[in-house]
C-alpha cells in the first residue's frame, strides 16, 4: 500500500498532530488565524451606511460580479436585508466567488 493510502485512512486528528510536527509555523500561523476568527464582531447599521456612501460608483464590478451602483441601489431600498447577508457571510466565514 502506497504512503498516501495510508495516510488517508488516518484520523484527522493524528493527521493534524503530524503536520503541526512537521510544518510548526504553519500550525501556529493557522491557530492563531482561528483564534481571531473566532470572534466574531457582526458589522453595524452605522458601518455598512459608511462604507456604502463611500463607494465609487460607475467602477467595474468586483470579482462577485456586483456593481457599486448596484449595491447602492440595493442598500437603499432594502438596507437590514443587506446587513443581514453581509453579517452571515461574516460568521460563517463563506464568500462568494461569483
Amino acid at each position: 500500500m502506497a504512503l498516501l493510502d495510508k495516510l488517508y485512512q488516518l484520523p484527522v486528528k493524528t493527521l493534524k498532530k503530524i503536520l503541526a510536527e512537521l510544518f510548526p509555523l504553519v500550525a501556529r500561523y493557522h491557530r492563531r488565524r482561528q483564534e481571531a476568527c473566532e470572534v466574531f464582531e457582526p458589522f453595524t447599521e452605522q458601518e455598512l451606511k459608511r462604507v456604502v456612501a463611500a463607494m465609487k460608483t460607475r467602477r467595474a464590478p468586483g470579482p462577485d460580479g456586483i456593481s457599486p451602483e448596484a449595491l447602492k441601489i440595493a442598500h437603499e431600498a432594502i438596507p437590514e436585508k443587506i446587513l443581514e447577508i453581509f453579517n452571515a457571510l461574516l460568521e460563517k466565514q463563506e464568500f462568494p466567488k461569483n
